[in-house]
C-alpha cells in the first residue's frame, strides 16, 4: 500500500431548539430551518420524506421530515451548511493540515454564533435560540460527527475487505483514543448501566464493530464508501463517525493529527497486533465509563493495559515513524502533532488532570460540574441541574460555559486569531476547495448553480437578455487538485465563466467540462460574458 496525503474534512450535527417556544415539541425543526434561513449559499437541494397525522377533526397535517436538506456551499471558504434529521450541520472545507483543520473548526463556530445571533432576533422577547455544540440530548437520543479522512483505495479495501487485522487494530486505536478526544457526559443512555460521568458523549451508542450505519447500532469503524472523489479509483474516504464534537482547541488539533498519523502508518504496513483489543466495544464501555483512567482491558495477546498505557505504546511506534521520515509529505506539521499528544498523556499518565483543564474537553466539563456539587450539597450527579450544566458547557452563546472560559483566556489555542479569521473569509489554499468557493463567486454575477457536490459543480451561465447561454460541470476528483497554485492562473487569464470551467478543466484532462445541451446562443455562436476573477466573499 502506497500512502497518501492525509486529506480531511469534518461535517458535524448541533442540537438545537428554541427555549420559551410554542411549538409543542417540534422546535429542534423549528430551530433548524430558522437557523439555516440566516445562512447563504449555492445548492439549497431538497430531499423530503412525508406522512399525515391525523386530527380529531377528521383532516390531517402534512409533516416532513427532512434528511440532508437545504445544502448551501459557502463562497467564503468552500465549506457547506444544511440540515440533517432536524439539526443545523455544518461541514467545513478540505484541509490537509491538522492545524488548518482547527482553524476552520474554531471559524465555522464563529460563523454559527453570528447566525445564532441573528436568528435570536427574529424570535418573540420571551423565546431563546439554542445552539449546543455536542452529540446527545441526554434522552436518549445522539447525533453525529463526522470526520473524513482521505486515504489509498488499497487500505480501504484492507480495512473492510482482506485484512481483519487492520481494521481491529484501527478499532482498538479509536477506542484508546477517547482519553483525549471524549467530550464527557454526566449519566448514561442507551441502556448502558449508570453512572455518574464518562469521559465520552457518544460511547454508549457503539454497539457494532463495523457497518455502514450511522444513524442505528453504530459502529466504531464505519464502512460507507462514498469517496467524494470522482473517477479517481485510487483513492478513497474513511467516513470516521467515532469522535465527539469538542471545542478544546488541543482535543481537536489531537483527534484529527493523531488520526492522520495512525492511518498513513496503516497505509505503510506498521501496525503492532498485539495492540489489537481481545473486545473493542466491551473496552469503550469499560475505559469510557472510568474517567480516573484507572481501568485495565486484555488485548488479543492476553496483556491487560489502561487506555493512556495503550495509546503510550502506539505514540512510541509512531514517534519512530516520523522520525524516519514516514509522515513526509503525507502529514503536515506531524513531529508538532506528536510533541502535542506525548505532553497530553504524559499529564494523563501523571494524572495531572488539573493541568489539562482547558485542554481536553472531558476534563474540563467534569471539572466544572464537579465544583457545581461542591457548591451546591444538595446536588447530585443524576440531578437534571446537573445535565443543564452538562450542555450548557457547549452551549454556542455568552452563556456557554466553555466560551465563558475562552473570555478569560482560560483555553489554551493551537492556532492564532488572525488564522481563524482567514478561514471566515478564505478557503484552503491548497485542495480543491479553493476552486469551489471562487467559482461560486464568480458564477454570482454570471449565472447560476445548477447541482454541487463536493467533487464537482454544475453551472449555468447567462449572456444579454438573461437568456441561458450555457452549461458547464467542472469534476475535481482529487481534493489536492485546484488549489490556488493549480487553478489561480484560470481565473486570471479567463473572460467568462464558461471559458473558466474550460480552463479548469483542462488542468486535468481525467476530469473534462460536460458540454451544455442547449446552443450557446440563437445563432449557436458563442456570446461574450462578463469577465469572472475571485471576488471578495459576499
Amino acid at each position: 500500500m502506497k500512502p497518501v496525503p492525509k486529506i480531511t474534512g469534518r461535517d458535524c450535527e448541533l442540537g438545537n431548539f428554541i427555549l420559551g417556544d410554542d411549538y409543542l415539541g417540534r422546535s429542534d425543526g423549528v430551530a433548524s430551518r430558522r437557523l439555516l434561513h440566516e445562512i447563504a449559499g449555492a445548492g439549497g437541494n431538497a430531499s423530503y420524506s412525508a406522512y399525515s397525522t391525523p386530527r380529531n377533526d377528521g383532516t390531517a397535517t402534512l409533516t416532513c421530515n427532512a434528511r440532508d436538506w437545504g445544502r448551501k456551499y459557502q463562497s467564503s471558504n468552500g465549506g457547506c451548511f444544511y440540515i440533517d434529521l432536524d439539526h443545523l450541520e455544518l461541514c467545513l472545507p478540505e484541509t490537509l493540515d491538522a492545524f488548518d483543520h482547527v482553524a476552520a473548526w474554531q471559524a465555522a463556530l464563529l460563523r454559527v454564533g453570528a447566525v445564532r445571533a441573528a436568528a435570536q432576533r427574529r424570535l418573540d422577547g420571551g423565546q431563546r435560540m439554542v445552539v449546543l455544540v455536542n452529540n446527545s440530548d441526554g434522552k436518549g437520543n445522539a447525533y453525529g460527527n463526522h470526520h473524513s479522512f482521505m486515504i489509498g483505495r488499497d487500505l480501504f479495501v484492507a480495512l473492510f475487505e482482506r485484512s481483519l487485522q487492520h481494521l481491529l487494530w484501527l478499532a482498538s486505536f479509536q477506542v484508546s483514543s477517547i482519553i483525549y478526544t471524549g467530550a464527557g457526559k454526566a449519566g448514561s443512555e442507551n441502556g448502558a448501566p449508570d453512572v455518574d460521568f464518562q469521559i465520552t458523549q457518544r460511547g454508549d451508542f457503539f454497539e457494532r464493530i463495523v457497518s455502514s450505519s450511522t444513524t442505528w447500532q453504530r459502529p466504531i469503524v464505519n464502512s460507507r464508501d462514498e469517496s467524494l472523489t470522482g473517477a479517481a479509483g485510487n483513492l478513497a474516504r474513511l467516513h470516521c463517525i467515532f469522535f465527539d464534537s469538542k471545542l478544546c482547541p488541543i482535543a481537536n488539533l489531537l483527534t484529527v493529527g493523531v488520526m492522520q498519523v495512525v492511518l498513513t502508518m496503516l497505509e505503510s504496513q506498521r501496525l503492532d497486533t498485539d495492540l489489537i483489543l481481545e473486545s473493542p466495544l466491551d473496552a469503550l464501555r469499560t475505559w469510557g465509563h472510568d474517567p480516573t483512567l484507572r481501568s485495565r482491558v486484555p488485548c488479543f495477546n492476553g496483556q491487560q493495559l489502561t487506555a493512556v498505557e495503550h495509546q503510550m505504546f502506539i505514540l512510541e511506534q509512531a514517534a519512530a515513524f516520523v522520525e524516519s521520515g514516514g509522515c513526509d509529505p503525507f502529514v503536515p506539521n506531524a513531529r508538532r502533532i506528536l510533541a502535542t499528544w506525548g505532553d497530553v498523556l504524559a499529564k494523563l499518565e501523571r494524572r495531572q488532570f488539573d493541568q489539562l483543564t482547558g485542554s481536553i474537553d472531558w476534563i474540563t466539563k467534569q471539572s466544572l460540574l464537579r465544583q457545581a456539587l461542591a457548591e451546591e450539597p444538595g446536588l447530585t450527579w443524576s440531578s437534571p441541574a446537573i445535565k443543564m450544566l452538562d450542555h450548557l458547557y457547549s452551549s454556542n452563546d455568552e452563556r456557554g460555559l466553555f466560551n465563558s472560559m475562552a473570555r478569560q483566556n482560560l483555553i489554551p489555542q493551537v492556532v492564532g486569531s488572525g488564522h481563524v479569521e482567514r478561514f471566515l473569509h478564505e478557503p484552503p489554499a491548497n485542495t480543491r476547495a479553493w476552486t469551489r468557493a471562487h467559482l461560486l463567486r464568480a458564477v454570482e454575477d454570471n449565472g447560476w448553480v445548477e447541482s454541487i457536490d463536493w467533487d464537482r459543480i454544475t453551472v449555468a451561465c447567462w449572456g444579454p437578455g438573461l437568456r441561458p447561454l450555457t452549461r458547464r460541470t467542472l469534476v475535481m476528483s482529487n481534493p489536492l487538485s485546484y488549489g490556488r497554485d493549480d487553478a489561480g492562473p484560470a481565473f486570471d487569464k479567463a473572460t467568462d465563466v464558461v471559458d473558466l470551467i474550460d480552463r479548469l478543466a483542462r488542468l486535468h484532462p481525467q476530469s473534462p467540462p460536460l458540454p451544455s445541451s442547449e446552443p450557446d446562443g440563437d445563432d449557436g455562436k458563442p456570446r461574450a460574458l462578463i469577465p469572472v476573477h475571485p471576488a471578495a466573499p459576499r
